[in-house]
């Protein structure tokens, strides 16, 4: 079986479910990771995925050990899965012996299995015309299915960003989108960092406007400022300070450096908070996708987690690390920087100045001592 994926039918992935082994392979990380959770959530009992489900890596589990893993009968679920990451290193040379080895056991698997195989995307991946070789891709599409993940064209991604936004009450303006297209270069995964920022910096909004894309979707490398969230929230300082000035390395504007930042370490902080919370009450990062009403009642209407519900695993992780008063805190400071960075008075004038560029690396510092 082969299929291409198509965002807009995105429970058409399920008609892989047939399959005892599925290759996702293409130019869309972002789209595969989306297909993956889908898969996995149909194929294990979520009281069981800590049986049910296992994760490798190509580099370093071999051949016998992935099939090993396949074979095992589950425990409660109908089926037991193996997530093969790392797919991509099957294509090189010195490995197409495993590549072979991994093709003739795969058309073995019981019944009872699923073995999908992840392969990242490269740089040419748009223009390969096979997944991993001739041969593995034939045995795929006779006793499994191979599923391609193609960069997605101006009509797609339109509809994918009007899909994108609607749970959150929002729309973009049309000639906004040839502008967000632009500045991300149609990756879906920079497009989804762009509408994360758009989607906070306008708050109560439904409009996201032209000047709304050209201020916070400029040429910052989006790589960093994840990276950079991230160090904060992990309070590694050292790092934090360094991709800082690696964002004001890029934009010689502070304040709109200030505005991607603050609203994408707002939406993280508030994310965290919601992963404490629903992680109090019992429950899991499985849970996310289908809480129970009690745990709904205490999320937000907009920016809840269950919006980014494959990313739940992450968030749960983090807030292990913070305490309420530390977020309560860290959302404070934040506040304040961005009050002092508008040009109002603070109570914390000590602290905060109109000077952007400090601000920024004092809310950093504050962050990491909380």
């Amino acid at each position: 079986m082969e299929l291409v994926y198509n965002p807009i039918q995105p429970n058409k992935i399920l008609d892989a479910l047939q399959c005892r082994s599925i290759l996702l392979w293409g130019a869309e990380n972002l789209l595969k990771e989306r297909a993956l959770f889908t898969l996995s959530n149909s194929l294990v009992t979520k009281e069981w995925t800590a049986f049910d489900l296992e994760i490798l890596n190509c580099s370093n589990a071999s051949v016998d050990a992935v099939i090993g893993a396949a074979s095992q009968v589950p425990f409660g679920s109908d089926r037991r899965v193996v997530i093969l990451r790392g797919a991509e290193v099957l294509r090189e040379r010195n490995r197409s012996a495993d590549a072979e080895r991994l093709a003739e056991k795969i058309a073995a698997l019981p019944p009872s299995s699923c073995l999908i195989l992840v392969a990242a995307a490269g740089e040419d991946d748009n223009k390969r015309k096979t997944a991993i070789s001739p041969k593995f891709d034939a045995v795929m599409k006779q006793n499994g299915c191979l599923v391609s993940f193609k960069t997605l064209q101006t009509p797609e991604l339109t509809r994918w960003i009007s899909d994108y936004l609607k749970p959150h009450s929002k729309s973009l303006n049309l000639d906004a989108i040839p502008k967000l297209i632009k500045a991300t270069g149609g990756e879906l995964q920079r497009i989804d960092i762009e509408l994360s920022k758009l989607i906070d910096y306008t708050n109560s909004r439904d409009k996201i406007t032209s000047d709304d894309v050209e201020l916070l979707c400029q040429s910052v490398s989006e790589d960093t400022l994840f990276v950079l969230v991230e160090a904060v929230m992990h309070r590694n300082l050292d790092k934090s300070l360094s991709l800082l000035g690696e964002m004001h390395r890029h934009d010689n504007n502070p304040q709109a450096v200030a505005g991607k930042f603050l609203a994408i370490l707002g939406r993280q902080i508030r994310l965290i908070w919601q992963a404490r919370s629903l992680a109090e009450m019992g429950l899991t990062p499985g849970n996310v996708r289908a809480l129970p009403a009690n745990a709904l009642d205490i999320l937000p209407a907009e920016g809840s987690i269950v919006q980014i519900s494959f990313k739940a695993s992450e968030l749960f992780a983090s807030a292990r690390n913070w305490s309420y008063s530390q977020l309560r805190t860290a959302q404070e400071k934040l506040l304040l920087c961005d009050l002092a960075n508008k040009g109002s008075s603070t109570e914390e004038v000590s602290l905060f100045s109109a000077d952007v560029v400090r601000n920024l690396q004092l809310l950093v510092i504050q962050i990491a001592n909380c």
